[in-house]
């Protein structure tokens, strides 16, 4: 048919067939399979209830463009659209309810874009959308609910970016996409809750690149993604619940990088990933609670690194990783009360690291923990509380994390580090699973040589004693006589000895600190010092104190040799 031959209905005589009822108008669309329909402008709004229901639309184009529909109901419930082009860009609607319940596209193009909603409520339950694209862009939805359960999308491509959703419920679910892709990139979802409960997406790729929820509930349970890419990077979750428990993601790219979950609860329990690349880098949970327990990753590589860790609880336990997990850079939260890996199983390969300092040590008790490890970086520290000149750490159960961490650690051949937190591990365990006395002598044995790790410190303490030794032994400083004159005294005959009267204390001191060393010289304690006509004798350290000397200069010497050879071993 020829565009000169083209019949078009449109204005008062569209309204006035449409006002003859489905019978007169079905029968008209019959012997006119081809024609256009427009209701393009028309005012609507005197009528109560505007009635589509089971009526059939021939094959051109269908416009409703710029029509004012009023605040009753409008109906197109179980009608039949052909191949044709069906056009409500810009329509306004009042405060009834839309309905296109069952109603049927079977091929063209649906546009419903720039459409003014007010507070109507949409439905589009149990309809069916063939090859068609539907395209809802740009268009400000109110109060009233949108919902789109059960309804079966062939290969078109369906488009929501940059709709506005006010404040009710938006629910896909249910619902079946085939091979065309979701666009809802930009989308704002208000204040009521969106669902996409048990849909299907097949085959198009889905995208909410930048789409902000605010509803009390976004719920992704049960979701099926097939061979289709999932973006939903930069998109923004707040509110209360993020539910994404029991999705399952088959092949192709999952995106959820720079999302921000600033909510209540985000859970992805139990979700599955089989032959995916699955990206969360530089998410933020900003959260209460945060869980990925049992999560299963076959063939999927999965990357947290450089995300911020403010929820409370952040748990990936009981899942099972059979392929390479990236967790570097990771930020911790000083909020964060709960970081836990328990019981996962890491069968391929793990990357952890954290950037900053957190007081939150990382669970990995009772994992399996893969053989090729990479651990960079790693600054954590006890939280602590101080008693007097003691301190203790206030999580009793932080000791076996940081023996698990440390495994970790040396799986990956960072000695240093691994050093670092044993450390922290035996500072953990005082007064804790130590006695009082062990405790005592952890803490000597920490500030004298760091568990190994000083050198310069344990020499150091060596040198004060042998010096305070030396000093001690040509003065006549005692606990009964240290009043300013005594001191003054002494000090004035200490100024008057010479090198070799130094020399022949220091000789001293060495030989009373380190009595089984060979003798330096032929002095004891009974040589004399003479000096401008002064004549002192050596006096030795008390017995017990002489002792106690003894047994710190041993220590420090011990650790010395311990650090100088876990240098070499570094």
């Amino acid at each position: 048919m020829t565009d000169q031959m083209k019949v078009i209905l449109k204005g008062k005589a569209a309204v006035t067939l449409w006002q003859q009822g489905r019978d007169a108008w079905n029968r008209w669309v019959g012997e006119h399979p081809e024609a256009d329909i427009s209701f393009e402008s028309t005012d609507l709004s005197s009528y109560q209830h505007i009635n589509f229901t089971g009526y059939h639309f021939p094959n051109g184009l269908i416009s409703f463009k710029k029509t004012i529909f009023g605040d009753g109901e409008t109906n197109f419930d179980r009608a039949k659209f052909g191949h044709c082009q069906v056009d409500f860009t810009g329509a306004m609607f009042g405060l009834g309810k839309l309905s296109f319940l069952s109603s049927e596209f079977e091929a063209g193009q649906f546009n419903f874009n720039n459409v003014h909603c007010g507070d109507t409520e949409i439905v589009f339950d149990m309809a069916a959308f063939g090859h068609i694209n539907a395209d809802f862009s740009q268009t400000e939805f109110g109060k009233g609910n949108l919902s789109f359960r059960h309804v079966t999308f062939s290969d078109g491509d369906i488009n929501f970016s940059n709709s506005r959703f006010a404040g009710g419920n938006v629910s896909f679910s249910d619902s079946v996409f085939n091979t065309g892709d979701i666009n809802f990139s930009g989308t704002h979802f208000g204040k009521g809750n969106t669902l996409f409960k048990g849909t299907r997406f097949i085959g198009g790729n889905v995208h909410f690149i930048d789409a902000s929820f605010e509803g009390p509930l976004v719920s992704f349970s049960e979701t099926h993604f097939g061979d289709t890419d999932v973006n939903f990077s930069d998109a923004s979750f707040g509110d209360r619940n993020v539910n994404f428990e029991h999705v399952f993601f088959k092949c192709g790219d999952v995106d959820f990088s720079g999302a921000h979950f600033h909510c209540n609860d985000v859970s992805f329990f139990a979700a599955r990933f089989e032959i995916c690349r699955v990206n969360f880098t530089s998410a933020k949970f900003r959260c209460e609670t945060c869980e990925f327990n049992k999560m299963y990753l076959d063939q999927s590589p999965i990357r947290f690194n450089s995300i911020l860790i403010g929820a409370e609880i952040f748990e990936f336990e009981d899942s099972i990783m059979n392929h390479f997990v990236d967790l570097r850079d990771i930020i911790i939260d000083e909020n964060v009360q709960k970081l836990s890996f328990r019981h996962t199983a890491f069968r391929d390969s793990l990357s952890f690291s954290i950037s900053g300092s957190s007081s939150m040590i990382p669970d990995f008790t009772e994992s399996l923990l893969p053989t090729q490890v990479c651990v960079p970086m790693l600054n954590v520290d006890l939280l602590i509380q101080r008693k007097g000149i003691f301190t203790k750490a206030l999580r009793p159960n932080d000791s076996e994390k940081l023996r698990i961490l440390r495994r970790l650690v040396e799986k990956s051949g960072n000695t240093r580090l691994s050093k670092k937190l044993w450390k922290l591990q035996r500072r953990a365990q005082r007064w804790h699973t130590l006695t009082r006395l062990e405790s005592v002598l952890d803490i000597l044995v920490s500030f004298i040589s760091g568990y190994g790790q000083y050198v310069c410190r344990p020499l150091f303490i060596i040198l004060v004693l042998i010096l305070l030794h030396t000093v001690f032994s040509v003065s006549d400083f005692s606990p009964q006589s240290l009043n300013q004159k005594d001191l003054v005294a002494s000090a004035k005959e200490l100024l008057l000895l010479t090198q070799h009267d130094w020399l022949a204390s220091l000789s001293f001191a060495i030989h009373e600190l380190f009595p089984y060393l060979p003798n330096i010289g032929s002095l004891n304690n009974q040589d004399s010092i003479t000096s401008h006509s002064l004549t002192t004798v050596l006096t030795p350290l008390p017995t017990s104190v002489r002792i106690i000397c003894q047994f710190f200069c041993i220590v420090c010497a011990v650790s010395a040799l311990i650090g100088i050879r876990n240098g070499f071993k570094d």
